[in-house]
């Protein structure tokens, strides 16, 4: 998705977060939530390198 971590910003006060974003070695911005279900989200955004 674009814009992860606007996107965590809009959200992180509502839901239960597991994983703040953070960069993965594999380029991606990621953060984790659990869903009122008990499923885990993972929200991500690739970084374009330059």
């Amino acid at each position: 998705m674009r814009g992860v971590k606007e996107f965590y910003e809009s959200m992180h006060d509502k839901v239960e977060i597991l994983r703040p974003p953070e960069k993965q070695f594999y380029g991606d911005w990621e953060f984790e939530v659990k869903d009122p279900n008990g499923y885990v989200l993972v929200f991500s955004e690739l970084i374009e390198s330059d």
